[in-house]
């Protein structure tokens, strides 16, 4: 045909994607058309009348994008779980997984009654994550279904609530030991639970954008921007794991065997823990503001300060190695420092590169 030129793989594979080179029609002096590959039609289920969303890319630019997703209402990706008699089912895993890829409706299912246990396990899985609730419950279908919208809460915000969290229990982690709080301790370790709900929020929210081009562009976020929040979030997240390690050696191991610790390395713990605490809040800023000044100040004389604080601690640990308290502070110590690189120069060298 003239008016189209195809560049077409075998039609033998059902999964092979379309690609088309097709000439601009002009009709009645002043309208421009293009029509739409049969095939694609068909696949996607479309029909005459039908609407469709056209809209420019943000990613790839002078591109327009085709997106037959149009209606904002009743846009519900459902899945179905069914449960099975076998050692590598993990219901909670299977849930997890839906949830993180996006879906909205997930139906449980299972071929004989939902047992009790079950039904607790999935009501502990939904309580771990952000706006899921069970909706519809008979004795063999549990629905669940996600109510808030992934362009709701925008990702910056859910990343911001990850950050705020973690700094304060770094703060209260190292004020537990200096204070000998132990519920204070505990408290950090509650709050880490928050934060693997943000975290996984934050996962939904960014492949949803990966894979929805309204949802993309509602948000206004790259592929590539979903890239780097990924690597930000997780950092930050694995940054909360290492403080409730930290709130972990205080109180089975400091709290628990009675160790006093020396006033002077209360004083290095605390002056460390701030400037740690200081240069994850100037990480924040710049994952917000990409400065490549502010960021260059976390990974050169920021970085080296702690890394001269550090080993200033680790001087006065080393010159008693008897003493009781040596180890479990070197441990901490070691987690510290594991902290400021994942969650500050790290996060500043996404910028940087």
């Amino acid at each position: 045909m003239d008016e189209e030129i195809k560049y077409k793989r075998s039609n033998a594979n059902k999964n092979e994607k379309i690609f088309e080179v097709r000439k601009i029609q002009l009709t009645g002096g002043c309208t421009y058309l293009i029509s739409l590959p049969k095939q694609w039609v068909k696949k996607i289920k479309l029909d005459a009348g039908d609407q469709v969303a056209i809209f420019e890319s943000d990613i790839y630019e002078g591109s327009l994008v085709i997106n037959p997703q149009y209606v904002e209402t009743d846009r519900i990706k459902e899945i179905t779980i069914k449960i099975i008699d076998d050692k590598g089912f993990d219901l909670s895993r299977e849930i997890l997984a839906k949830y993180l890829y996006g879906y909205d409706l997930i139906n449980i299912e299972s071929d004989q009654n939902i047992s009790r246990d079950q039904r607790e396990e999935i009501k502990k899985i939904t309580q771990r994550l952000i706006g899921i609730e069970i909706v519809e419950e008979s004795s063999k279908v549990i629905k669940v279904q996600c109510l808030i919208s992934p362009i709701a809460l925008p990702v910056e915000k859910t990343i911001d609530r990850i950050f705020l969290i973690v700094s304060q229990m770094l703060k209260d982690a190292v004020h537990a030991i200096i204070t000998n709080d132990v519920e204070l301790a505990k408290n950090v370790g509650d709050r880490d639970d928050e934060v693997d709900r943000l975290y996984f929020l934050c996962v939904r929210q960014l492949r949803s954008s990966i894979q929805d081009a309204i949802i993309a562009k509602y948000s206004k976020i790259t592929p590539l921007e979903c890239l780097d929040y990924r690597v930000i979030a997780k950092a930050i997240e694995n940054a909360g794991d290492h403080i409730v390690e930290i709130s972990r050696i205080y109180k089975n191991v400091i709290a628990a065997n009675n160790i006093k610790l020396p006033d002077n390395v209360k004083t290095k713990l605390s002056k460390l823990s701030s400037m740690i605490f200081n240069l994850m809040n100037k990480a924040k800023k710049v994952m917000k503001s990409h400065s490549m000044e502010l960021a260059h100040e976390v990974i050169e004389p920021d970085r080296g300060l702690i890394k001269e604080e550090s080993e200033n601690l680790k001087i006065i640990i080393n010159s008693q190695k008897t003493e009781n308290w040596t180890l479990p502070i070197d441990t901490i110590l070691d987690l510290l420092i594991k902290i400021s690189d994942i969650a500050g120069v790290d996060i500043a060298d996404l910028v940087m590169g």
